[in-house]
C-alpha cells in the first residue's frame, strides 16, 4: 500500500497548476451544473447551460454564488449557494458599457517576465500532510498558512510554513498535500522590474475616465496601460446626506504608500461621511472588506487608486473622490508603481503629455548644453596647464 501512494504521489510532479485569485465575478455556465447547499453538501438544484449567475467569493474548489438572474433581473442569494470549479463555468468580463477593455502598448509577457514564483496559501479545510515517501505525517488545521514553491494538478509541494501565525520558516524537509484541496491564495503581489534610469507616472484622463500608466527615461515617454476608471461624483451631496462635497482633484500628486491584503482591504464609514450612511450605521453596519478589492496606492489627502466589489460602476462618477479601478487592472498599477511615482490628474492628457515631453526635451537640452560647457571649460584648462607645463620646462636663463 506504501508503495503504491509513493508512487502515485511520485506521479502528481509533472505538470504546473495555475492558481486561483478571488475577487467580485460574473460566470455563464456552459453545461449542466449542479447548486450545493455548502461545499460538499448537498445539491440543491441543477442549473442549464447558459445560466448567469454572480460570485463575491471563492478558492480553487468552489465558487460561492452571491446571485443570479432567474426572470432577467439580478436577485441577491441567501443563504448563499455553491457550485464547484469546473471547465463548465465561463468567466465573463466585468465590464459595464461605459468602460472598455484594458489597452496594453506593451505584450503581458514582455512587461511581466516573471509572473510565476513560490506562491503562500491558507488552508480552508483541514489536511493530511506527507513525506517523499507518501507516509503520513501530520493532519494541518484548517486556516494553516504555508509556501509553496512548486505544485501540479495533483500535490502541492510545501516549501515553508508559519507555525502559530509566527513568521515564515522553511521546512526542514518538504512536505506534500494531496489535491484537491480548498485554498486561498495569500502571495504578496511581486512588483514588476523596471529598467535603468526608467521612471513610471500615471496620468488620468477625468475627460475620458481611464487612466495610462507611462514609462519615462531621460528621452522618451511611453505608454504601457490604459485602463477604464470611475472617478469622484464632482458634486455635492443633498444636505439630506450630509451636504459634503466629493470630487477628484485635478493637479500632481505622488504615490505615499501601498496596501494590499489577500481577505479584501477593509473600510469604515469615516465620521465626516456619516450623515449619509445613517441607515446603514443604524443596522449596525459600519465596516466591510472587499469593497475597495485588496490592492490600493494611497496619493493626496486622504485619495487612493484602488480596486472595487462593483465593477459596474467602472467608467462612471461613483466615488467620494478616488480612482476606482477593475480588480484585475489595480493588481497590474500595484505592481507596476513604486513610492514617489507621480499620479497626475487632468482635464486634458493630450496637452499634459505635450507639456511633459516638451519639459523633457528642454531638460535633456539643458543636460546637453551644460555637458558641452563643461567639455568646453575642460579644455580650456587643459590648454592652461599645458602652457604652464611648457613654461616650466623650458631652460632657465643665467
Amino acid at each position: 500500500m506504501k508503495n503504491s501512494i509513493t508512487l502515485w504521489i511520485t506521479a502528481t510532479l509533472l505538470v504546473f497548476f495555475s492558481s486561483f485569485a478571488w475577487s467580485a465575478k460574473t460566470y455563464l455556465t456552459t453545461a449542466k451544473v449542479d447548486v450545493y447547499d455548502e461545499p460538499n453538501g448537498n445539491v440543491i438544484q441543477s442549473w442549464p447551460s447558459h445560466t448567469l449567475f454572480t460570485s463575491n467569493q471563492e478558492d480553487n474548489l468552489w465558487i460561492r454564488v452571491s446571485g443570479h438572474f432567474p426572470e432577467g433581473e439580478w436577485q441577491s442569494v441567501f443563504p448563499m449557494w455553491y457550485v464547484k470549479v469546473s471547465e463548465n463555468l465561463s468567466l465573463q468580463k466585468p465590464q459595464s458599457s461605459n468602460a472598455p477593455a484594458t489597452i496594453f502598448h506593451v505584450e503581458e509577457d514582455e512587461l511581466d517576465r516573471n509572473k510565476k514564483g513560490a506562491q503562500a496559501y491558507r488552508l480552508l479545510e483541514q489536511a493530511t500532510v506527507f513525506n517523499r515517501l507518501g507516509e503520513a505525517l501530520e493532519v494541518w488545521p484548517k486556516g494553516k498558512s504555508f509556501t509553496s514553491a512548486y505544485e501540479n494538478e495533483d500535490a502541492l509541494k510545501v516549501t515553508g510554513h508559519f507555525p502559530n501565525g509566527s513568521s515564515w520558516q522553511a521546512m526542514a524537509e518538504p512536505v506534500w498535500i494531496i489535491k484537491p484541496i480548498r485554498l486561498q491564495n495569500r502571495t504578496q503581489p511581486k512588483p514588476i522590474v523596471r529598467k535603468e534610469n526608467t521612471k513610471r507616472l500615471v496620468i488620468i484622463d477625468k475627460s475620458a475616465f481611464n487612466m495610462t500608466v507611462y514609462e519615462q527615461t531621460p528621452d522618451s515617454l511611453e505608454a504601457i496601460l490604459t485602463t477604464p476608471v470611475a472617478l469622484g461624483y464632482d458634486r455635492c451631496l443633498p444636505k439630506s446626506q450630509g451636504g459634503k462635497c466629493y470630487y477628484t482633484p485635478e493637479g500632481e500628486f505622488e504615490v505615499e504608500f501601498k496596501l494590499f491584503d489577500s481577505d479584501g482591504i477593509k473600510w469604515c464609514i469615516p465620521k465626516k461621511m456619516e450623515a449619509e450612511f445613517t441607515d446603514k450605521i443604524a443596522r449596525g453596519e459600519r465596516c466591510w472588506r472587499g469593497i475597495m478589492g485588496q490592492h490600493a496606492l494611497h496619493f493626496g489627502d486622504s485619495l487612493f487608486l484602488h480596486g472595487t466589489s462593483n465593477p459596474d460602476s467602472i467608467g462612471s462618477r461613483t466615488t467620494h473622490g478616488c480612482v476606482r479601478l477593475r480588480n484585475s487592472d489595480i493588481e497590474w498599477v500595484y505592481r507596476l508603481l513604486e513610492n514617489g511615482d507621480k499620479v497626475i490628474i487632468t482635464s486634458n492628457k493630450v496637452e499634459m503629455v505635450a507639456n511633459l515631453k516638451e519639459k523633457q526635451l528642454e531638460t535633456l537640452a539643458n543636460a546637453n548644453a551644460s555637458k558641452k560647457a563643461t567639455e568646453i571649460t575642460k579644455a580650456k584648462a587643459a590648454e592652461v596647464n599645458a602652457l604652464e607645463a611648457s613654461k616650466n620646462s623650458s631652460p632657465q636663463e643665467n
